[in-house]
């Protein structure tokens, strides 16, 4: 019978009925298939029990075994592993097992060294592998059951990666005897497995290390192996590193090379039981490279880590796992971060595998909150911590007359990206962040262009100004071309319009230098000393400056010491002072923080009784949220407290401006951060004009540009010796591909945490004092005053007294106070300071350093970010031998190590040199 032709077959309602329920079988059946194929195995009732203490008996081994393993930083005795490392190991080895996505926050301290966790996993599965005994011609011999073996892969990675991992050292003689045990095996039994062997046996020969180097000198770093010899490391093709094999480092700087006569069969990838892949951001499509499977995958969502995936880094973030799921169905996952934001962020949305059903906000991925207040991987052997201030809490926030026209172009920004314009969506961000960042600035736009030119000369003044000026951005998208332009309509010709009626305004005033005048006001007159604390040095001298002009009564305020503008060291330097002189420090206010920023600085050890916060409404918004979520997990009881008094305050102080507090259960996307851009031109000159003579720039492969005298000093790092240094140049004897220090004011301010100059300086005061009393007591003279005169006949200047010569010799008081009380008694003019130390007979390289470290260094307050902490810092990295032999203790040590790492991250080779006349 032939169909009826009025309708299209198949096409009633029973049939879109039963088409409907075939496909609902279908896809039940796909995504069964896909939970059994790719989805990591699941555990119900009883069963799930059971296999959670199987694997927390795993990890309880393992650590145990790794507790064994003598570790210790270079040049000391072993530690034990902190407490910090020990929970971010056992979470990683029960993601392992169960092949599910972690999230770890670990906060305040964020420097955790992926590189050192798979090194120390690498170990751990060692060590814990079972003790057996095998028959070697007819005699027993002790050895082990083959290990796992372990592959880890790092996303995103860079070289950096390893740092900290290089500062650890593995005992020899362990490494020695127990891989020398696991080789007994391969000896005498059928095992194939050619990497494995020579894994062991290349490892099993580190006995014959002695610390001696190539060139005669013996070193603590060539002693033992460090964390990143023990796991070699490479990319996606298997293919290792030139600084990722094996012993690569002692081996290279030692005669162990010679030695190690083994195949590399260890240090292939694509062989190797034991290795570490590091996937850079851009290159993903090379992960489908790894052979032979992964047993963790490493997520880096650290400041640092996000910095690297960019911008967009969530959106790439969530697309990569998802990418990874597929091609590693069964591997587990840690991804680690240290901002409240980017924890919820990650566990609710990024690495959370459950769909949202009907409203209902998906399950989080499992996740875990470690209290970090130290970033070391060995427990550190100070004792209990003592907590000081923060009685009080005040939050003062403002909006200004851009906030209208940032919510404006926001609105507008979501249909330009709609509309498929990532150029008009740039220049939107790029108008929204100079809005906020300009509202911050502690003076005028107008005063701080000014400032910028007479203190660092006209090239670095309109570097900086560039990254506050909208006009290029409004001019472009007024351009009817532009498809922003037609999307966003007359609203965004509005905004564009009052965005240039603003940015005048700020010529005059803006709202943070107007809160600051009132703030001024208010403590001017106090009998305690106070505190402002800026986002960098930079802005906190031109603020001096600026209201130094407004209020002129403060400049002698400043010069008492009684108010202190600084950037983040200053605090660093106050908490350093003996607890007399900083307690006279009672409040702080904390200028124009970042959201995560604010947070970090409650978790400081030390600070003034009262807090004041000022920032923009934006900034209190997010960081109230986070304050409040973090005071929940963390377990420091005395930071917690300190958290909740900031978000309450800081959420009433939202509420008066208008603004909806966040909810604590709602991640929203986070606005623009207020940043305050580093400089690309570094002007070691200062100002100067057509009078001066030739300058040199140095243009690096880095983006910056350095202006400097012939004779400015520059630090270059010297690779051409076993041990890389850094080395005091000058400027005209920098060639092309030198690498070269950029000590920016982005460098400073970091510095200025890790190292406090303040305290660097009382340690050389000491040694300083103790070298002059000791040549004094020498001199020729029967009494003090014959002494004197001989010193003053010896100095060459007859117009000096006696008594201001007893002042600098007189020393019984310093000598016996306390290190955080003594204070200098030298000549402050350096050209006295000179003939002073050349009469006692002090040579004139120890000379030069105490006047840096004893003399200048003690007056941080009053350093600028220039010239003269460029000049601190640079003595410390080419001569860091007289440091470490000021320094009194391994705390300060340490520091001047991580100094010297972090002077590692600045270092760029020079692109180009151009000699100049103004």
């Amino acid at each position: 019978m032939r169909g009826s032709f009025r309708g299209a077959p198949n096409t009633s309602l029973s049939d879109r009925l039963r088409q409907r329920e075939e496909n609902a079988k279908h896809r039940s059946a796909l995504l069964a298939a896909r939970s059994t194929e790719k989805g990591p195995k699941r555990f119900q009732g009883e069963d799930l029990a059971n296999e959670n203490s199987r694997i927390a008996a795993i990890a309880d081994a393992r650590l145990a075994a790794l507790a064994n393993v003598p570790l210790l930083p270079i040049g000391e005795d072993p530690q034990p592993l902190s407490d910090v490392y020990n929970e971010i190991l056992r979470a990683a080895i029960e993601a392992s097992e169960k092949g599910e996505p972690t999230v770890l926050m670990t906060w305040p301290e964020r420097d955790v060294c992926l590189s050192a966790i798979a090194s120390l996993l690498t170990l751990a599965d060692i060590a814990v592998a079972p003790e057996t005994t095998i028959d070697r011609y007819g005699v027993k011999v002790k050895s082990f059951e083959r290990p796992k073996g372990f592959k880890a892969l790092i996303y995103p990675y860079a070289r950096t990666t390893h740092e900290q991992a290089r500062d650890i050292q593995v005992d020899r003689k362990y490494l020695h005897r127990i891989h020398l045990d696991h080789l007994h095996r391969h000896s005498v039994e059928n095992d194939d497995a050619r990497s494995l062997k020579d894994y062991h046996q290349i490892l099993s020969r580190v006995s014959t290390l002695s610390g001696k180097g190539r060139d005669g000198t013996i070193r603590p770093e060539f002693e033992h192996p460090t964390l990143d010899e023990i796991l070699p490391h490479g990319g996606c093709d298997g293919i290792v590193h030139s600084n990722g094999s094996l012993l690569w480092r002692t081996a290279s700087r030692t005669d162990l090379k010679e030695h190690n006569t083994v195949s590399k069969h260890a240090n292939d990838g694509n062989q190797a039981e034991y290795f570490l892949y590091g996937l850079k951001r851009g290159e993903e499509h090379a992960m489908r490279k790894v052979r032979g499977g992964l047993n963790l995958i490493l997520f880096d969502l650290t400041r640092t880590g996000r910095g690297r995936l960019g911008e967009d880094w969530v959106d790439r973030a969530t697309r990569i796992y998802r990418l990874m799921r597929k091609v590693f169905p069964r591997v587990g996952f840690v991804a680690i971060t240290e901002d409240p934001w980017t924890f919820d962020k990650a566990r609710f949305e990024i690495f959370s595998e459950m769909v949202e059903l009907r409203g209902r906000r998906p399950q989080p991925a499992k996740s875990r909150t470690i209290t970090a207040l130290s970033s070391l991987a060995l427990k550190s052997r100070e004792g209990k911590i003592a907590w000081s201030g923060v009685e009080t809490v005040q939050v003062k926030g403002f909006n200004g007359p851009g906030r209208r026209i940032i919510d404006d172009l926001r609105a507008v920004r979501h249909r330009v990206k709609r509309g498929g314009d990532p150029a008009g969506l740039a220049a939107i961000n790029e108008i929204i962040a100079k809005l906020r960042r300009t509202s911050c600035l502690p003076g005028s736009f107008s005063a701080f262009n000014q400032y910028l030119f007479n203190e660092h000369g006209q090239a670095a003044a309109a570097d900086v100004i560039e990254n506050y000026r909208v006009a290029p951005q409004v001019q472009m998208l007024q351009q009817p071309s532009q498809r922003a332009f037609v999307v966003g309509g007359s609203e965004l010709v509005d905004s564009l319009q009052e965005t240039s009626t603003v940015m005048t305004a700020f010529n005059r005033t803006t709202p943070m230098s107007t809160m600051l005048e009132r703030a001024v006001g208010r403590v001017i007159n106090s009998s305690s000393k106070t505190l402002f604390m800026f986002r960098k040095q930079t802005l906190a001298e031109f603020a001096e400056d600026y209201l130094c002009r407004v209020i002129p009564d403060l400049r002698a305020k400043l010069d008492n010491e009684m108010i202190v503008f600084s950037g983040p060291g200053g605090l660093t330097d106050i908490a350093g002072l003996a607890p007399s002189e900083r307690n006279r420090f009672k409040r702080i206010f904390v200028v124009s923080p970042p959201r995560d920023g604010v947070l970090s600085f409650f978790a400081r050890r030390w600070l003034p009784v009262e807090v004041i916060v000022v920032a923009d409404g934006d900034t209190l918004k997010y960081s109230a949220r986070d304050a409040s979520r973090l005071a929940e997990q963390i377990r420091e009881p005395e930071i917690a407290s300190r958290l909740r008094l900031f978000a309450d305050n800081a959420e009433k102080d939202v509420a008066g401006l208008g603004m909806a507090p966040i909810k604590l259960s709602e991640t929203p996307e986070l606005p623009e951060e207020v940043h305050f851009p580093s400089e690309s031109v570094i002007n070691l000159v200062g100002p100067y004009s057509k009078s001066d003579g030739e300058l040199i720039e140095l243009t690096m492969e880095g983006g910056q540009t350095i202006i400097a005298r012939p004779g400015s000093a520059l630090v270059r790092l010297d690779t051409s010796r076993s041990i890389h240094t850094f080395r005091k140049i000058d400027a005209r004897d920098a060639h092309e591909r030198d690498n070269i220090c950029v000590i920016s004011s982005s460098f400073v301010d970091r510095a200025r945490l890790l190292l406090s100059i303040q305290a660097n300086a009382s340690e050389a005061i000491r040694d300083y004092h103790e070298e002059v009393a000791d040549r004094f007591a020498k001199l020729r003279g029967f009494h003090e005053s014959d002494k004197i005169r001989t010193l003053i006949d010896k100095m060459g200047d007859p117009n000096l007294q006696i008594a201001t010569v007893r002042r600098w010799v007189h020393l019984e008081k310093q000598l016996q106070a306390r290190l955080e009380d003594v204070v200098t008694q030298a000549p402050r003019q350096p050209e006295t300071f000179s003939k002073f130390t050349a009469a006692l007979g002090i040579p004139t390289n120890l000379a030069n350093r105490f006047w840096h470290w004893g003399v200048r260094a003690q007056r941080s307050f009053r350093m600028k970010a220039g010239m003269e902490f460029h000049d601190a810092y640079l003595n410390i990295l080419t001569d860091p031998d007289a440091s470490l032999a000021f320094a009194r203790d391994t705390k300060r040590a340490d520091e001047i190590a991580r100094l010297i790492r972090l002077a590692e991250e600045y270092v760029s080779p020079v692109r180009a040199t151009r000699r100049f006349k103004p």
